[in-house]
């Protein structure tokens, strides 16, 4: 391997890490965003967002 294939794999690596990240984190804010909203009187809400970290099966029902 030359020397800048490693170097640009793991910049990739972090690369797709940071989109990842982001779609994440805007993900959650937009539910919480949505939850928030809508509710009419103070109130406790528990918000969990999630992605697979690998990709999912070609026959998985996409959402």
């Amino acid at each position: 391997m030359a020397e800048h294939q490693p170097e640009r794999a793991y910049r990739d690596r972090f690369t797709r890490a940071q989109h990842a990240d982001d779609a994440l984190q805007h993900l959650f804010d937009h539910t919480r965003e949505m939850v928030t909203t809508q509710q009419e009187e103070l109130s406790a809400w528990f918000i969990a967002a999630a992605r697979p970290e690998r990709p999912l099966p070609r026959t998985a029902v996409h959402t």
